[in-house]
C-alpha cells in the first residue's frame, strides 16, 4: 500500500512572519507558545469552589469527565480517576443529576498538532449540597429500611382491620390529594364479606353520626345508619345490618326491613319510606366517605 510522503516542516527563518498590515494587535504569536502562555495564567487564577447541578458524567482510563450547570451557565469538569473514587466515596453514591459543590481552579491542555486542545475545572473536593443532600439522606434512609425488611411489597406488610392512621404522598397539585383532605377512608373492599355489612361511626356527641356499608358480591351500597322511623341505629349489634337470610336490611330496634339496593322499606312501621342514602367513592380496592355524604 502507498502513502504519501509527510510533508517536511517549514525551515525556520529566524524571524517572525510580518502580521497583518494595518492591525494593532500584538502578534503573531506561535500557536504553541500562546496555547502555554494562556494555560499559566489560567492555573493562575484563585482556586475557588464552584456550585451547580453536576450532568454528563463519562470516566475515561485515567480522568473522569463531566460538566456543572444552572440556569445562566456551564462549565466542563475534570478530575483524575483516582482522586474521584475517594471523593465519591467521602460524598456517598453517584451524584449524578445532583446539586453539588465542587472545589478546584482552572486548567488547560494546550494540545498539540495531533490532538485537541481543552479547557477544564479541575477538581480535587465535591460534596452534595441543597437538594442533594435530601437525596443522599433519603437513599441512606431507604437502604437502612430496606435492611429492617420494612420496604416489602405493601401487600406483605401486615395491616390492621381498621387503621388509625393513613399516609398519602401526592404532589401538592394532586387529585389525591384533595380526596385524602376531604373524603374519608372507611375500609377495603375485601374487608367486608361478599354477602355482609360493616358500620362506621364519625365525630362526637351532638355531631356523632354513622354510616354502613352493604356488600353484593363487586357492589356496595351505603346508608346513613339510622332507622328513618325513630332515628335509632340498624345494628343490634355492631356490623350486623342483614336479616338471616341476607336479602334484607333490618332495624334491630322494631325489626323494619328494607331493600338492599335502594333502602327502600318494605316491611314494618316505617313502610314506604326509605333509608338515607350515603355518597361512597371506590378508589381500587379502597372505600371512601365522600365530604358531603348526605
Amino acid at each position: 500500500m502507498s502513502s504519501r510522503p509527510t510533508p517536511a516542516p517549514a525551515p525556520a527563518t529566524g524571524r517572525r512572519p510580518a502580521g497583518i498590515p494595518g492591525s494593532e494587535l500584538a502578534g503573531p504569536f506561535p500557536v504553541g507558545e500562546y496555547a502555554a502562555a494562556l494555560r499559566a495564567q489560567l492555573r493562575s487564577f484563585a482556586r475557588v469552589q464552584l456550585i451547580g447541578e453536576l450532568v454528563n458524567l463519562r470516566p475515561s482510563r485515567a480522568r473522569v469527565y463531566f460538566e456543572l450547570r444552572d440556569s445562566a451557565g456551564a462549565i466542563p469538569c475534570a478530575a483524575w480517576r483516582e482522586d474521584w473514587e475517594a471523593i465519591v466515596g467521602r460524598a456517598g453514591d453517584s451524584p449524578e443529576g445532583m446539586q453539588v459543590v465542587v472545589a478546584g481552579g482552572c486548567d488547560y491542555y494546550p494540545g498539540s498538532a495531533t490532538s485537541s486542545p481543552a479547557f477544564s475545572f479541575a477538581v480535587t473536593d465535591m460534596r452534595v449540597a441543597g437538594e442533594g443532600d435530601l437525596l443522599v439522606r433519603i437513599d441512606r434512609l431507604r437502604k437502612q429500611l430496606d435492611a429492617e425488611g420494612l420496604l416489602q411489597l405493601q401487600k406483605q406488610l401486615p395491616r390492621p382491620l381498621l387503621p388509625r392512621t393513613i399516609g398519602v404522598i401526592t404532589g401538592p397539585t394532586g387529585k389525591a390529594r384533595d380526596d385524602a383532605a376531604t373524603n374519608r377512608f372507611l375500609c377495603r373492599l375485601d374487608e367486608i364479606p361478599e354477602t355482609g355489612a360493616k358500620g362506621f361511626w364519625f365525630g362526637a356527641e351532638t355531631e356523632r353520626f354513622g354510616v354502613f356499608l352493604v356488600r353484593q358480591g363487586e357492589r356496595l351500597f351505603a346508608y346513613a345508619n339510622s332507622c328513618p322511623h325513630l332515628g335509632s341505629p340498624l345494628d343490634w349489634q355492631p356490623d350486623r345490618f342483614l336479616d338471616r337470610s341476607g336479602r334484607h336490611i333490618i332495624c334491630g330496634t322494631h325489626g323494619a326491613l328494607f331493600r338492599i339496593t335502594d333502602g327502600f322499606c318494605v316491611s314494618g312501621p316505617c313502610a314506604g319510606a326509605a333509608l338515607k342514602k350515603a355518597a361512597i367513592l371506590c378508589q381500587g380496592d379502597a372505600v371512601y366517605l365522600c365530604d358531603d355524604p348526605f
